[in-house]
């Protein structure tokens, strides 16, 4: 009922029409994917500024809790050096406190020994009766101060065999003064440690003289027992494996050391300050030291150190 050219107008009007509604949809669904992604760009933004923020404030609190720890951790440290500085000055008192008690107890030792000596002297040996003393041995009938002379003659193996007799020069034979001079050079018997460390052990208050001359067994340790011997006047030891340590534990606790022998040893240049420590040393015998160097001595001479030797 519709003539062709209106038919044609209205297909083109539908077509028209269609073409505006695609074109509008398409407009549509350019415009909400282009907000889309501006979207997420602005949240994209967001998350990072707020990482970021996150990250400083992070840092913040990180950076005043290291200042805290490090304040902390000083006072820690001046605490602990107050505390070491402290400690040091009780150890020490507490060294001092030592060495005072044990030259009161070297002291008391001494007094009480030449007091029992002198009490035997005048009052006699009463431990053994006179018919112990009076079984035909001569020396054992004799007064204990004559008896001791007589023994004191003897070397020092044959105060060690002597000790086998009988019980009174056994008994005898352990009186310390006996053993103010010890000589293990010509003993005739094998010296090894244990036949020193015992010796000093028994008598290191009383002994003056020690030789330890051509004693090639005696090792360093024993050495170092030496020191114990606050009294000795003359040290010999020659041939022995002295060593560095040995001479500063001697110059420490041997005040009175007046002449050391030490040809033949290991000794070298950096023993020979050492010497010099000693406060009434006033002979040394240095000789085939093979170690020892002129700059030695001249090191050791060089000071006003040594005016005795």
């Amino acid at each position: 009922f519709l003539s062709a050219a209106i038919h044609r107008n209205m297909v083109s009007a539908l077509e028209l029409y269609y073409y505006k509604l695609r074109l509008r949809y398409f407009n549509a669904m350019k415009n909400f994917k282009n907000t889309r992604i501006e979207k997420r760009k602005f949240n994209q933004i967001k998350m990072d500024n707020a990482a970021k923020h996150y990250r400083i404030s992070s840092m913040d609190k990180a950076f005043k809790r290291w200042i805290q720890f490090s304040m902390s951790r000083k006072s820690r440290i001046i605490k602990g050096n107050e505390i070491l500085h402290k400690l040091n000055s009780t150890l020490i008192l507490r060294y001092v406190f030592d060495m005072w008690f044990k030259f009161v107890k070297d002291l008391q030792a001494k007094s009480s020994w030449y007091q029992n000596q002198t009490l035997r002297n005048i009052l006699g040996d009463r431990r053994y009766s006179k018919s112990e003393s009076g079984k035909g041995d001569a020396v054992s009938a004799l007064p204990k101060n004559i008896a001791l002379k007589i023994f004191s003659f003897l070397d020092l193996k044959s105060k060690i065999l002597s000790l086998r007799v009988c019980s009174r020069w056994h008994y005898l034979l352990q009186d310390c003064a006996l053993y103010t001079e010890l000589d293990f050079t010509e003993s005739g018997i094998n010296i090894d440690d244990s036949i020193v460390e015992l010796l000093l052990k028994r008598n290191r208050v009383f002994v003056h003289h020690i030789r330890l001359a051509q004693c090639l067994q005696i090792s360093e340790k024993c050495l170092l027992n030496l020191a114990e011997c606050k009294n000795i006047h003359d040290l010999d030891l020659s041939q022995c494996s002295v060593s560095l340590n040995v001479l500063v534990a001697l110059s420490r606790s041997c005040p009175f050391i007046c002449y050391i022998n030490l040809s033949w040893t290991p000794i070298n240049d950096s023993c020979l300050p050492i010497l010099s420590k000693f406060p009434s040393l006033r002979y040394i015998d240095l000789s085939y030291c093979e170690a020892l160097t002129p700059h030695g001595f001249t090191m050791m001479f060089s000071g006003k150190t040594l005016p005795k030797i």
